[in-house]
């Protein structure tokens, strides 16, 4: 049996996903994301465990790691390189051999030698944004409000662009077509997040209660509006709220049940 269990350690988890929750709100965002990638492309029309949000908020991330790093400079000193490498130890991710690091120069500057050693180790930091990456999207697939706005924003910038979803995926309007048919583990996790229940009415949809329920997964943003085939457009409705819907709402509910 696999074990999917994943260890996390959270480090600016809260903090990146805090700003990204801002940032998505924006459709310009996703020009960050490496278009020219076909992979990348075709993730927007077939289900894909590589989902676009994590897509997103990895190139998300590394722009504004990779900016920050560069414009402060003046408050990341050599002393912060030591707390750096103690995350990379905790995070398991393994650094190049310093003996060949030497940022001494006629141009040095004392002021430029975490800039110079994150260039150094940038493999190192792009595995760390990776685990990063994967911590956020634990957090942000779980928040269907962020969903939402999400793939509002994401349908925008694909109604804007229309020309990166490659020919063969597109129906006759120019849109993303339905995917044949939707993964056993795409409806395993979003009924898991959904616990169970019509995100709408909170109907029981898991069988224990009752045997008549039909199991609706309906796309947040539909595809008529320029949605995409991604996990996180994805939510669970009974049949009698999907038919409410229609194949014209952008919607969702943000009501969730307590703990106690």
């Amino acid at each position: 049996m696999k074990n999917n269990l994943k260890e996390f350690r959270f480090f600016e988890t809260y903090e990146t996903a805090s700003w990204l929750e801002h940032a998505v709100t924006s459709p310009d965002t996703f020009i960050e994301l490496p278009w020219e990638d076909d992979d990348v492309r075709k993730s927007l029309c077939k289900y894909s465990k590589v989902s676009v949000l994590e897509q997103y908020i990895f190139s998300m991330l590394a722009v504004e790691k990779r900016i920050s790093y560069r414009k402060n400079i003046y408050d990341l000193m050599p002393d912060d390189i030591a707390e750096f490498k103690s995350i990379f130890s905790e995070y398991g991710i393994e650094l190049r051999n310093e003996n060949s690091f030497n940022p001494f120069g006629d141009e040095y500057d004392e002021y430029d030698h975490f800039y110079l050693w994150f260039e150094y180790q940038e493999d190192s930091f792009v595995h760390l944004w990776e685990q990063i990456t994967e911590e956020v999207f634990h957090l942000l697939f779980s928040n269907r409000g962020f969903l939402l706005d999400f793939n509002k924003s994401l349908s925008t910038y694909i109604e804007n662009n229309s020309d990166i979803v490659p020919a063969n995926y597109r129906n006759d309007n120019g849109k993303i077509k339905r995917a044949s048919n939707l993964p056993a583990w795409v409806k395993k996790a979003v009924f898991f997040r959904d616990q169970g229940r019509c995100v709408f009415c909170h109907k029981d949809l898991s069988g224990l209660l009752s045997t008549d329920r039909v199991i609706h997964y309906d796309h947040m943003v539909p595809l008529n509006r320029w949605g995409v085939n991604d996990p996180s457009n994805i939510q669970l409705l009974c049949e009698e709220c999907n038919l409410k819907k229609g194949g014209n709402h952008l919607s969702t509910s943000t009501r969730y049940k307590e703990w106690w």
